[in-house]
């Protein structure tokens, strides 16, 4: 992601030295349309953010998203969730001892 989000920055800057303004509306739409089909979460999330109206914006915001599923990701990674209990409860039903 942060490789992806570099060529964003980079082919914007160019478009700009090629005096090819993308408005900052533009910008955040080209960003956005880009991310893959894994990241339609974070799309939804910055399309309807009202506070994501500039490259910078989208791109500071999806940083920290992507720091944040990258501290996530190692916690969850191939681990199942498991609850132990000490108690020594049967769950079904329980069958009377003779003797």
């Amino acid at each position: 992601m942060k490789q992806h989000l570099s060529l964003m920055s980079i082919l914007i800057h160019k478009l700009r030295a090629a005096e090819v303004a993308l408005t900052n509306e533009q910008q955040v739409q080209a960003v956005s349309s880009s991310l893959l089909d894994s990241w339609e979460h974070i799309k939804a999330k910055m399309t309807h953010d009202e506070s994501v109206k500039t490259f910078e914006v989208i791109l500071r915001h999806l940083k920290m998203e992507n720091e944040c599923l990258k501290a996530v990701k190692p916690a969850t990674d191939g681990v199942a969730n498991v609850a132990e209990s000490n108690s020594r409860k049967a769950s079904g039903p329980k069958r009377k001892r003779n003797g």
